[in-house]
């Protein structure tokens, strides 16, 4: 079973292998949205324990109370939709497996905001839009 690592920073799990470009390209556009001096991401890529379709792999994860209780997840709509998103996943155990996507500029307002406990990821989730995309705040 895939296991996540213990760590104090956002954790973006790559479930798709079917385009290295197009991966280096967003993970460049990933690390892009950290501000200066104030973090970063853990990049987790093994494509023998993570290759696997988003149901799986929520099946896979149990539910957590301490970090990291939600999941960024670059899939396959990830690196090869139009727009680049996310998928947001609540790993806490009230709402496991509860999902949205993401736009890249607003991902790392919401890792911050979900690691620090400033906000709940239904406040996040309240506020997609009618695509289910999360695009920040009116």
């Amino acid at each position: 079973m895939p296991e996540l690592p213990q760590t104090e920073v956002p954790i973006v799990v790559r479930t798709d292998y079917s385009d290295q470009a197009g991966w280096r390209a967003l993970r460049t556009a990933i690390e892009a949205t950290v501000p200066e001096d104030e973090g970063s991401y853990v990049f987790v890529e093994d494509p023998l324990r993570w290759d696997l379709p988003e149901q799986r792999l929520l099946d896979l994860l149990p539910a957590r109370e301490e970090d990291p209780t939600f999941l960024l997840v670059a899939d396959r709509q990830a690196v090869h939709g139009e727009e680049p998103t996310l998928l947001v996943v609540d790993l806490f155990p009230e709402n496991h497996g509860a999902a949205f996507r993401a736009v890249l500029p607003e991902v790392w307002l919401i890792a911050v905001n979900l690691f620090l406990a400033n906000m709940d990821f239904e406040d996040f989730a309240d506020a997609v839009g009618p695509d289910g995309v999360f695009r920040g705040f009116d």
